[in-house]
């Protein structure tokens, strides 16, 4: 089995300009293959978003970190096994200058409403996990590979525009090829 780890950033508050919500970037020489990305809806408060303001997820591939600007805050990194080698060289941070990926996996309309516990809305199924992947490397498939990010290449989730309201966790769960 190979070393295995979850990223975590909480409370991505989104943003009325373009944003990068999340950024693994791989500079050393290790391979990381990711597996599986959600988003889930952790707006706290009520908004009052239309469909035009809604975020449009990008899940993409970056071959230059902009991890410069980019902050750690809330930004966890946890292995699977406490056994695991430390992921030196590898980094995961939320708010970087805004990039658009060049490569597009998956593009996903996303509500930055609150959940309401009286009504059923789309708001409420974007809390709930198996509804949060945006991402899930071959399904169970083993003929579909996951996204292979090899040295220096990332992987980011951006979007280029909505309402600054609301906001999300974003979780990349990925192995190290060679472990």
């Amino acid at each position: 089995m190979a070393n295995t780890w979850t990223s975590i950033v909480t409370q991505v508050t989104h943003a009325a300009a373009a944003k990068t919500y999340a950024q693994l970037y791989n500079a050393g020489t290790r391979v990381l293959r990711v597996y599986r990305v959600f988003v889930v809806n952790a707006s706290l408060t009520a908004s009052t978003p239309s469909a035009n303001t809604f975020p449009i997820f990008q899940l993409g591939r970056i071959t230059t970190a902009i991890q410069a600007a980019g902050v750690t805050t809330n930004c966890t990194t946890t292995a699977h096994d406490s056994t695991n080698s430390a992921l030196s060289s590898v980094t995961f941070n939320t708010n970087p200058t805004a990039a658009a990926p060049g490569t597009i996996f998956r593009r996903q309309l996303f509500s930055p409403d609150d959940f309401a516990a009286s009504a059923m809305k789309i708001d409420n199924l974007h809390g709930m996990i198996p509804l949060t992947v945006l991402w899930d490397g071959g399904y169970g498939d083993t003929n579909v590979e996951p996204i292979v990010l090899l040295q220096n290449q990332g992987l980011i989730l951006y979007s280029p525009a909505s309402a600054a309201q609301g906001a999300c966790d974003v979780i990349f769960e990925y192995t190290d090829a060679a472990s």
